[in-house]
């Protein structure tokens, strides 16, 4: 198999980089509070998100959850609360980020629920894949990822998706014909993805909106996308 440094390098120079960014105080949408949102606090920042994964996908505390791009655990501090002990499993490719994750969340209730965090690799995709995840999500991801790193993201969410009835929730932006909608952001058709992540079946897509940035491509829809594994 492709060796992480190879099939991650891009995306650990860009987040390594965006975390010396947070660590300097910036906000980001999608990796912490925002105050353009009005949010308020840290957990405020993904709850609307989480209650929203929950009720539409029918999560419940017994699920074993993987997190394919944690990040500082914005939606995984939710899900760490809600899942039981040790059914939480987040993965990024920035160690800081992980490290700033930890922190916002707290000690506490890192020792309380036991969540499994670890920085991608063979070694964690290995122990993600025994891990036998029920849920794997790849929130505000897929877009971000260069065309070149696109085949080693796929077969690590074919890997971790292994489980018979397991479900995918890919959270990615669609388009018509795959584009790059503004720099280092990249939509794609429906097909791409079925045909790229088979043999998982393509279930549905939840969440659409087009227009849903200022300024964005109005041929490019938000969307999250939902697989399953017979």
């Amino acid at each position: 198999m492709t060796d992480a440094s190879d099939g991650t390098r891009e995306a650990r120079r860009r987040y390594d980089g965006m975390a010396r960014k947070l660590r300097g105080g910036r906000r980001h949408p999608t990796l912490g509070f925002h105050p353009d949102r009005s949010e308020a606090d840290w957990w405020q920042a993904g709850a609307a998100r989480f209650d929203n994964m929950v009720e539409m996908h029918a999560i419940t505390p017994r699920d074993r959850v993987i997190d394919y791009g944690c990040g500082t655990l914005r939606l995984g501090g939710h899900f760490i609360r809600f899942l039981d002990r040790g059914n939480y499993f987040g993965l990024d490719v920035a160690d800081d980020f992980l490290a700033m994750g930890k922190e916002l969340v707290g000690a506490d209730l890192i020792a309380d629920r036991a969540p499994l965090l670890a920085t991608i690799g063979e070694h964690s995709l290995a122990a993600a894949e025994t891990f036998g995840a029920s849920i794997l999500f790849s929130e505000a991801v897929d877009y971000h990822v260069v065309p070149d790193e696109l085949k080693y993201y796929y077969r690590a969410l074919l890997r971790l998706a292994h489980r018979p009835g397991s479900r995918l929730l890919l959270s990615v932006r669609l388009a018509d014909d795959e584009r790059e909608y503004i720099r280092g952001c990249w939509a794609r058709p429906v097909t791409h993805f079925q045909e790229r992540l088979s043999p998982l079946i393509y279930v549905t897509s939840h969440d659409l909106k087009a227009g849903f940035r200022k300024g964005c491509d109005a041929g490019v829809t938000r969307a999250t996308l939902e697989f399953k594994r017979a």
